[in-house]
């Protein structure tokens, strides 16, 4: 499957930053081959689907959100209402 993605690349002559991608993909197939046997993991299954695609983006979507939250607390100019409680109080 690898080789079939950079042949399909090469053949239709893809940009640098386009077939970059590809290549990682192709590369990624190549390292992990042994963990992608959907094949049989659907033999096993008894046909139902397998789910890693829902959990991969579930687990982005966690990360983008830890993320949005920590930009939130560090944005200058907002209240602290707005950012959640300080790390240290000033003493006057």
């Amino acid at each position: 499957m690898a080789v079939g993605l950079h042949r399909a690349a090469t053949r239709k002559q893809l940009g640098q930053s386009e077939r970059k991608l590809v290549d990682k993909a192709a590369d990624y197939i190549d390292n992990n081959q042994k963990r992608l046997q959907y094949d049989q993991a659907l033999a096993l299954a008894y046909g139902l689907p397998i789910a890693t695609g829902v959990i991969e983006d579930a687990w982005e979507e966690r990360r983008k959100a830890r993320e949005r939250k920590r930009r939130a607390e560090c944005t200058p100019g907002r209240t602290q209402d707005e950012r959640g409680p300080p790390k240290a109080m000033a003493v006057a």
